[in-house]
């Protein structure tokens, strides 16, 4: 009997303490944990001044419990800068209600390092209790960067498939033009829908933007800056705009064309004009013959007595034998050479000299250049129709 009251008096003794220990644990204050900013986090003063997401985590209240946040915001030298109610109830910057997350939005009113600190207050109307916890304090920064103003085109401008954005880097409320350090500054393009944008590696201060759409619509453009401070990238709010892709890219017919001028208008080839000397040897006796081509058009010359027939062409330093042939008379004669033909005719090819020059027409094409433009131009006009059907998906 004495052993088991003894048992019902420990028992009850657990009871009692587990009862004070969680009494007392739900009149306790949690300690706030800040979760925005971040511990060093730095933010970039563009065009406007930032704004400052603040989070802290701490316990949802009750319908006897109150909880309510408050930051408090320091400058680098200890100075209070502001006081910020925080929200836990699904309104304005907070997005759940009662969830132990109380948040707000705080612009800040001129860049430099701050320090944060949150009070957390609760209060227990059942108990008339009231009590708070402090957060451990979180430094962040706001500096100045560059930020991007778009220039041209025009917003809701209509455009073809390829075009350009120009824009320039700006700093400051003064609007100065921002001149960056080579590695610097990069600037972060994107397209809603999605098109193909090529920005400079190393922009200056006004830099130009390649933008190619796959296909006709309207597109939102935009353009923003990130700069390097301290090894970290900051990025400032982006500039966009609207344009309409109406129209396929020509530049690759333009400059066909151009090619197809430059070929026709270059000079034809030059072609030698030669004079041909010869002794034509017959029964009766013996006589000069001379062959000479004008211009472009052949020139020939029969031989007295005979079916055969001596053609010169422009440029060439021979002569072609035309009408009789055998075994015994060649295809060509040169300069020394020596025709023998039937009955006792013989010429003998005496001299070949130049006697002036012409031009193959422009039209005609001639030369190994002028071929190759031609050709480059070709490939350049099959480029602009593929390039024609791929914006407008003809298939």
């Amino acid at each position: 009997m004495l052993r088991q009251d003894m048992y019902r008096t420990i028992l009850a003794g657990m009871l009692w303490f587990w009862c004070t220990c969680s009494m007392l644990a739900q009149q306790s204050t949690p300690v706030p944990e800040v979760l925005l900013p971040r511990e060093q986090q730095v933010y970039g003063w563009g065009q406007s001044a930032p704004a400052i997401r603040i989070e802290v985590r701490a316990v949802p209240s009750s319908s006897t419990v109150r909880h309510f946040a408050t930051a408090v915001l320091f400058a680098e030298d200890g100075r209070l800068v502001d006081r910020v109610s925080l929200r836990d109830d699904g309104m304005e910057h907070d997005a759940i209600a009662n969830d132990g997350v109380f948040s707000h939005e705080y612009t800040v009113k001129r860049p430099g390092r701050f320090r944060l600190i949150t009070r957390l207050e609760r209060q227990d109307t059942a108990q008339g209790l009231r009590s708070e916890k402090w957060s451990r304090a979180v430094t962040f920064s706001v500096v100045q960067v560059p930020y991007v103003q778009l220039l041209s085109p025009k917003p809701d401008s209509r455009v073809s498939s390829r075009t350009r954005l120009s824009g320039v880097l700006l700093i400051g409320s003064e609007k100065q033009t921002y001149t960056p350090k080579r590695g610097e500054v990069r600037l972060r393009c994107w397209s809603e829908p999605a098109a193909t944008m090529i920005a400079p590696d190393n922009p200056s201060g006004d830099f130009s933007i390649r933008v190619e759409f796959p296909r006709p619509g309207r597109y939102q453009l935009f353009v923003g800056a990130q700069t390097l401070r301290d090894g970290r990238w900051i990025e400032s709010e982006p500039d966009g705009m609207a344009v309409n892709a109406t129209t396929v890219w020509l530049g690759w017919l333009y400059l066909s064309l151009f090619l197809l001028l430059v070929a026709f208008a270059l000079p034809g080839k030059k072609v030698p004009l030669y004079c041909h000397e010869l002794r034509l040897i017959t029964p009766e006796g013996e006589q000069p013959l001379e062959i000479k081509p004008k211009k472009l058009a052949t020139a020939s010359q029969k031989i007295p007595g005979t079916k055969t027939e001596l053609v010169a062409q422009p440029g060439l330093q021979l002569l072609q034998v035309a009408g009789e042939q055998s075994e015994h008379i060649p295809a060509t004669i040169s300069q020394g050479d020596t025709l023998t033909l039937p009955g006792g005719y013989k010429v003998y090819y005496t001299s070949c000299k130049i006697d002036g020059s012409t031009r193959v027409p422009r039209y005609k094409i001639s030369t190994r250049l002028k071929r190759n433009l031609v050709l480059a131009s070709a490939v350049l006009l099959i480029i602009q129709l593929w390039t024609y059907w791929r914006f407008n998906q003809l298939m």
